[in-house]
């Protein structure tokens, strides 16, 4: 009896969380062979069954659903060779709001207004003295200023219009300066500036300033017994983030003391793991959160918290350890992503698609920040925390490569078993894939497994750029059969679905 079946490309994500083991992961592709994809590195993942996908995700059209394949990171400048990058944003308040501040060095960090240093007034007038964790903004008097804190528990501003230089705050109120230890990254809201310590207080400098802080200017974000993680401005309120809570903050115009005074019936009971695990685009916030009840899963504030990660992605986090745990935004291809680095491995989730995927990259974790203004500036940068070459990289839709700074990456998509003979001997005559026909040669490996994902055939090539590609004489099994495919050209992908023709019985 013969068959036509027509399959999807893209399925639900599933791991079988059950089946935790370690497999090797993450930090660098040597090659695809007929095992698999072998990568450099150890990593820990659930297993490598059923759907899934690396460097590919969902894209919904109307009614039809498209695997793509994510775009790739070209350098755009050396800004600090032999550094790593920190931190990076775009200065929207400056000018035309399109200079790039980042942050390049492990131990000491330099910060650059896009390839040019910017000086300190520290004794080594070239770098901050310590790691640079963040990079915000704000406006004091109307002027554009950025805030910096630093892994020492100091901070910094850079105030063009009082001095060329980045300046440290050494006043004595400041929380750092008071033997406080800094917990997360500053935030602003009507001409303050907030930052939060690892007791949970709320400082704030005063107002129209950054530089003067008063003993009397804090709030303890104390309404649950945890650890200080950080504050973040959501719309008009300050979020105090603890190890176990979020409290909300407003601006009262309180005449003495801290200007913030507590919602209390906006609280939540649960928290971040640690500042480095949040991270926000538009008025959603994104972060590794934990509960007095354990575990650990990502999740989304808009105005209420709910939970993204399925639990396959809550084993990985487990595994990888809180401390591990990093996040950082990303807008692209119309769609927004939030990267989760989880130790060595990394995933992502669409948030419109609501689709999770695998993130491999030798570049490791990459913080992003975008722009969109003028008309040749819709840009994505970001600087990695691996790398040691101090470059800044971007995503340009009018020039968009599919190699991350001139090293190929994979995508691979990876179906979830099949049996159409329901348990009798079946052979498949041919496979068809209905994608994207390319302006030249792109090979797309076709290749499938038998015994559960345990080995793999000898890869079948199949060019994108024909009408039809199509591969013949697959074998047969009597087992379940899942099929993978992956695509390794400088070239974009968009798979539709799998055809096949098969003959079930003897």
């Amino acid at each position: 009896m013969e068959k036509l079946l027509t399959l999807p490309i893209i399925n639900p994500l599933n791991t079988r969380v059950s089946a935790t083991n370690p497999l090797p992961a993450s930090s660098g592709v040597i090659g695809i062979g007929v095992v698999g994809v072998m990568v450099i590195g150890q990593s820990v993942d659930p297993t490598d069954k059923d759907a899934r996908y690396v460097n590919c995700f969902k894209h919904t059209v109307g009614d039809r659903f498209y695997c793509i394949k994510r775009s790739g990171l070209p350098a755009l400048e050396t800004v600090q060779a032999g550094s790593i990058g920190t931190a990076i944003m775009v200065w929207t308040g400056r000018s035309a709001g399109d200079e790039r501040i980042t942050a390049y060095g492990a131990v000491s960090s330099s910060i650059y207004n896009t390839t040019t240093l910017i000086a300190t007034n520290n004794s080594v007038t070239s770098n901050i003295s310590s790691r640079a964790t963040s990079i915000t903004e704000t406006m004091v008097n109307n002027n554009p200023v950025l805030y910096i804190t630093a892994s020492n528990s100091k901070s910094w501003f850079y105030d063009p219009s009082v001095s060329s230089s980045i300046m440290q705050i050494t006043n004595a109120n400041f929380p750092g300066n008071a033997g406080l230890t800094l917990a997360g990254f500053g935030s602003h809201l009507d001409g303050y500036t907030f930052q939060m310590d690892t007791r949970g207080g709320i400082w704030n400098a005063n107002l129209n300033t950054i530089s003067t802080w008063t003993a009397t200017g804090t709030i303890n974000a104390n309404i649950y017994p945890d650890k200080g993680i950080g504050c973040l401005r959501w719309k008009q309120y300050i979020i105090g983030f603890g190890s176990e809570s979020m409290e909300f903050f407003y601006n009262a115009g309180n005449a003495q003391g801290s200007p913030l005074s507590r919602i209390a019936n906006m609280a939540q009971k649960v928290g971040a793991v640690h500042a480095d695990a949040i991270t926000s685009i538009s008025d959603s916030i994104f972060f590794c959160g934990s509960t007095s009840q354990g575990g650990l899963s990502i999740y989304l504030f808009d105005g209420q918290v709910s939970r993204v990660s399925p639990p396959e992605i809550d084993a990985l986090l487990l595994l990888a350890g809180a401390g591990n745990i990093k996040l950082t935004a990303l807008r692209d291809l119309g769609l927004s992503f939030i990267i989760v680095k989880a130790g060595s491995s990394q995933y992502a989730y669409c948030i419109e698609e609501k689709f999770w995927f695998i993130w491999i990259s030798h570049l490791g974790f990459v913080r992003f920040a975008g722009l969109s203004v003028g008309t040749a500036t819709q840009v994505v940068y970001g600087v990695s925390e691996l790398v040691t070459s101090g470059k800044t990289y971007t995503i340009n839709p009018a020039s968009r490569v599919f190699q991350d700074d001139g090293q190929v990456f994979y995508a691979r998509a990876q179906l979830q078993p099949i049996d159409p003979g329901q348990g009798e001997f079946t052979v498949y005559r041919e496979a068809e894939i209905k994608a994207d026909v390319e302006s030249s040669t792109s090979n797309l490996m076709l290749e499938w497994t038998d015994d559960d994902y345990l080995t793999y055939s000898a890869p079948r090539t199949l060019d994108l750029s024909q009408n039809h590609p199509y591969a013949t004489r697959l074998g047969g099994t009597r087992t379940p059969r899942a099929f993978a495919m992956v695509h390794s050209a400088n070239m974009p992908m968009r798979l539709e679905k799998l055809r096949l023709k098969v003959s079930i019985g003897k």
